[in-house]
């Protein structure tokens, strides 16, 4: 395919089914190949049934389970190597962000970029980002972390990642995948290995 969307499971089996139906509403409608990628995590015993079901109606959906213990990362790691997408995306969900946008990030990879960084913007206040108390504090200490390596990412955080083939394999395959700051390290090692990364604008509704 084209294109791989790699999908944590990270709500309930409901929020996760519905995120699995927006997804593929959006993409069926797109002009390219597509494969989309759910990680369930290894306590998640009813979303392998739910999604199983599903690929009898939804054509390229498959499920990574954890492992017992393995970590979150670990598993999008995984993931992210098991995907055959030229572009891979590394989606969390969470936000109210339509999966069309994703056409809106394949020319970034087309014009050059290796990595793409989604900035998350509100759709009625485009200069608004989006911060919680939390994301807040959390996107201090990314910022700190990367701005010594990392010139001009403006969302360490970021729940869009587009990577190139390439790209993808070479920063995944040595990472040694921590939930802590999975990002930051995402992003450190893209760097260091002399990928262009790039930003991108990726719009939610409130």
């Amino acid at each position: 395919p084209l294109v791989s969307i790699v999908v944590p499971a990270e709500g309930t089996v409901t929020e996760t089914i519905l995120t699995v139906v927006d997804i593929d509403k959006c993409l069926s409608r797109a002009d390219y190949s597509w494969e989309l990628i759910v990680i369930n995590p290894s306590n998640g015993s009813e979303l392998p049934t739910a999604i199983h079901a599903m690929t009898k109606t939804i054509k390229n959906l498959k499920i990574v389970t954890s492992d017992p213990g393995e970590s979150s990362a670990s598993s999008i790691r995984r993931s992210m190597l098991l995907a055959g997408g030229q572009i891979r995306f590394l989606v969390r969900t969470g936000k109210s962000v339509s999966l069309d946008q994703a056409s809106n990030l394949i020319p970034y990879i087309n014009n050059g970029a290796d990595v793409v960084v989604g900035h998350l913007l509100n759709e009625s206040h485009p200069k608004f980002e989006v911060t919680s108390i939390y994301e807040f504090g959390l996107r201090k200490l990314s910022n700190f972390a990367v701005r010594f390596f990392i010139k001009g990412v403006h969302e360490p955080l970021s729940r869009f990642l587009v990577f190139r083939e390439e790209a993808a394999e070479k920063i995944f395959d040595p990472l040694k995948a921590t939930n802590q700051l999975l990002n930051v390290k995402i992003l450190i090692s893209a760097k260091k290995l002399g990928f262009k990364i790039v930003n991108a604008p990726v719009y939610f509704s409130s």
